[in-house]
């Protein structure tokens, strides 16, 4: 039998490679306190901890988001190209803030907090997430960096064409915008969340827009000779 206090993950991990792992929200189904404060830990396969850190300050910005106790991560990838997360901490009561164990090499930074205690972390829905420098670390740590809380205004289909517009080159010329969709829209015509630009084409049988930086989809219709593809634009991409 196991406890109810204790938490199993099954994961494959790879040798020499440390980890950070971060429960930022709990909440109790029997109506019950919910976590006020971000738990992090971190743990390595390797003999010891890489040597450096990257420290400063996550700050409000222009939103009205505290930056006390936000969750701070580190990516190897930029944040539109779904990043590869490696490191992370929990900032103090002030937002301060010290990722260590940190190794030589390039790393994007990004701050999030979950202001709504729903479990997830999305602009959308009105937690705060925010982007900061691009850091490089070569046998040295980096103190001073500050990542902001940023706004996402709501965007409308046109300015959200406008984004998509450049990756449509590479779709076959005969390509057909069939519809536009979108979840959340307000009075106005914008959404903080995400357009659906859906492209046909009459002869070719799978459609790419030679992209990774956005999500999409393909049906190849019973005829075999014809496809869709979804063009996404997102709040944060």
């Amino acid at each position: 039998m196991h406890s109810k206090d204790t938490v199993f993950f099954d994961a494959v991990l790879d040798p020499n490679t440390p980890y950070f792992v971060c429960i930022f929200s709990i909440r109790s189904k029997t109506g019950g306190q919910v976590l006020q404060i971000p738990f992090g830990l971190r743990f390595t396969t390797g003999p010891s901890f890489p040597p450096y850190s990257i420290s400063g300050t996550v700050t409000q910005g222009t939103t009205s988001f505290s930056p006390a106790n936000a969750l701070v991560a580190l990516a190897t990838t930029p944040s539109s190209d779904k990043p590869e997360f490696v490191m992370g901490a929990i900032a103090d009561g002030s937002g301060a803030f010290t990722v260590p164990n940190l190794a030589n090499g390039t790393y994007y930074t990004a701050a999030a907090k979950d202001m709504t205690g729903d479990g997830t972390l999305d602009p959308s829905f009105g937690d705060a997430v925010g982007f900061g420098p691009t850091v490089v670390i070569n046998n040295a740590s980096v103190p001073g960096v500050t990542i902001e809380f940023q706004d996402f205004p709501p965007v409308s289909w046109s300015a959200a064409l406008d984004s998509v517009n450049l990756y449509v080159g590479s779709l076959p010329a005969d390509r057909e915008l069939r519809w536009v969709s979108c979840w959340d829209a307000d009075s106005l015509g914008g959404t903080r969340d995400s357009w659906q630009f859906n492209y046909y084409s009459p002869i070719s049988t799978r459609l790419t827009d030679g992209n990774q930086n956005h999500d999409q989809f393909y049906r190849g219709l019973p005829n075999n000779r014809s496809g869709f593809c979804q063009l996404d634009w997102n709040s944060i991409d």
